[in-house]
């Protein structure tokens, strides 16, 4: 048996300028929420940085391939169309990359008629802005820090991966008590580490949980729910349609589900603070909830389901026939399996749509029969 390790021969863990600011933090005011930490990491990690496609850490669908937004853009015209085509119309993105889903939603949307498009994104990165001004440099662009600041009126919203990177409370049911996680930092070893708040936690339980039990684990996003209500607000008295990309539950569940990705592999969130983005689930009942007495609600489906009935499947077919590149015709089919099976992005992904509730607009892709957009025809 190997004998135990002398702690003061154990090398303490450096952290980067951000890291140890955070560290210092805590030990200065005591545990800090998850909340306070995802939100403190995330505005870190976005800052300096553009972490999208093969490069980056992680990708998301509409870096797979154009095709994912040439399929929303075809959405969007539909309802574009069901609103009686009008002749200015706004696009707001929230969250938007480096500008590629909008880009070729755009794409498609003003082969539809949608000429006088004037394009609105939520992005507080400055770093971001940048690489957006770039992609989208043929459109009339604005950009906002928060949703808050875009202009009301009738608009066609989207938003893709961007809720789960909005910071959630976790709470631990511990002696049958409620106790919000916390967390801590130790400064002989350098660790960050999690804590629960002695005091039990006082808050509204969301809708369809079973009784709890001692260790479970519940996850609140009071920011995302907060933005799907002002959103759905907007939808409602303004008029327009919104259509939420995101991964998550449809059915509630107890469960840590916090993630990051370095380099394309998960990691330990508490390892490189800063360093990587930090994200988790998102339970759809709450977030459908905080929409319904705004708007009219439309799912939530899984992306395959939606991304099948938009027949997705004949756009990737039709680019197929037009590419003369093998590895480019591979490219697509491969990107058509990742969104849409149900073992890769197809079933971990859920789409909601919000419409105003006058009962006008018919958002497709949600209901079966005949959903085929018609921008191609």
């Amino acid at each position: 048996m190997a004998a135990a390790a002398d702690p003061d021969s154990v090398p303490k863990i450096e952290h980067s300028p951000f890291g140890q600011a955070l560290a210092e933090r805590i030990l200065t005011q005591g545990p800090m929420t998850v909340s306070d930490y995802m939100e403190a990491c995330a505005v870190e990690y976005y800052a300096s940085r553009s972490p999208f496609g093969k490069a980056g850490d992680f990708i998301t669908s509409p870096e797979l391939n154009p095709v994912f937004g040439e399929t929303i853009g075809g959405w969007l015209a539909d309802i574009w169309k069901q609103m009686g085509s009008p002749a200015e119309v706004r696009l707001v993105e929230l969250g938007p990359g480096r500008g590629v889903l909008s880009r070729d939603m755009l794409r498609v949307f003003c082969q539809s008629g949608g000429s006088k498009v004037s394009v609105h994104l939520v992005e507080n990165s400055r770093a971001l802005r940048q690489v957006q001004r770039e992609t989208l440099k043929d459109y009339s662009v604005t950009w906002y820090d928060r949703f808050e600041e875009v202009a009301r009126g009738p608009m066609l919203l989207v938003a893709n991966e961007f809720i789960t990177a909005l910071p959630v409370r976790q709470y631990v049911r511990h002696k049958g008590k409620w106790h919000e996680r916390m967390v801590a930092y130790d400064a002989a070893t350098g660790e960050f580490s999690y804590t629960l708040n002695d005091a039990p936690a006082e808050f509204t339980m969301p809708r369809g949980y079973r009784a709890p039990i001692d260790r479970d684990i519940l996850e609140v996003n009071e920011a995302g729910n907060g933005v799907m209500a002002e959103i759905a607000r907007g939808i409602g008295q303004y008029g327009g349609a919104a259509l939420i990309i995101d991964y998550g539950y449809s059915t509630p569940e107890y469960s840590d589900t916090l993630q990051s990705y370095k380099r394309h592999k998960r990691v330990d969130i508490l390892r490189n603070p800063g360093g990587q983005d930090v994200t988790a689930n998102l339970d759809f009942t709450a977030l459908c909830d905080a929409a319904a007495p705004f708007a009219v609600v439309h799912g939530p489906v899984t992306q395959g389901e939606f991304l099948t009935r938009l027949d997705i499947a004949g756009r990737v077919d039709a680019a197929c026939q037009a590419e003369a590149d093998g590895k480019k015709r591979g490219e697509m089919r491969l990107a058509l399996r990742r969104l849409t099976n149900a073992s890769d992005m197809g079933e971990k992904f859920k789409v909601v749509a919000l419409t105003s509730g006058d009962g006008k607009l018919n958002p497709k892709g949600f209901y079966d029969g005949p959903d085929i957009p018609d921008d191609r025809s």
